[in-house]
């Protein structure tokens, strides 16, 4: 659960004796970065959330649902090389496997390696039941730390979260890198890194 992610990464801040950091993260990673900043904002020098929203736009929310309960038996039931590769595939991530055939193919392979078994879990357990940034806007309003958001223009349906945080985050920048998916981190590196070293 979303919770629990959250406290991971301040159980591993604490055990590296780490007191603040500038915290980072890309898709499910962006809302537990987000969620850190939230609960734990004396931690952190400022919050980075690329590839974040997906799932949280109220009109889309039973889409999303639905999509998630989809995804999670496709994990529990097809071979996991099978289901990794029809994941990969989603129309979101297409641009990288355009721009790095050799790259997208990897990231096939590894999401192969996951268990399939864990990751119906996620989406069940994370992604399906976690608060949409729509449910956090009054917690959001009242986020105190620098907050970077990147979006690629390519992925859609983390685009009207990227803009909701825009608009409610006081703190909040928007990057948005053109031709650009949801695996920005892996496919515009540069790119990313680049707006991260701004912030930073």
């Amino acid at each position: 659960g979303q919770d629990i992610a959250r406290e991971d990464v301040i159980s591993l801040m604490n055990a590296l004796s780490v007191h603040k950091a500038h915290v980072v993260g890309h898709s499910m990673g962006a809302y537990t970065a987000l969620h850190v900043g939230i609960h734990h904002p004396d931690r952190c020098f400022s919050v980075a959330a690329t590839g974040c929203g997906w799932g949280s736009n109220p009109n889309e929310r039973d889409a999303s649902v639905k999509l998630c309960e989809e995804i999670a038996a496709m994990f529990e039931n097809e071979p996991i090389e099978q289901a990794a590769d029809k994941y990969a595939h989603f129309e979101m991530r297409l641009s990288f496997k355009a721009k790095d055939p050799r790259g997208f193919t990897e990231f096939s392979r590894m999401l192969a390696d996951h268990s399939g078994a864990g990751m119906a879990l996620t989406m069940l357990n994370l992604q399906l039941t976690r608060p949409t940034l729509w449910e956090l806007e009054g917690k959001l309003k009242l986020f105190s730390v620098p907050l970077l958001v990147i979006l690629g223009d390519e992925d859609v349906p983390c685009m009207d979260g990227s803009i909701f945080l825009k608009r409610t985050v006081p703190t909040a920048g928007l990057h948005v890198i053109p031709r650009a998916g949801h695996t920005i981190t892996s496919e515009e590196p540069a790119a990313v890194n680049a707006s991260l070293e701004q912030l930073l």
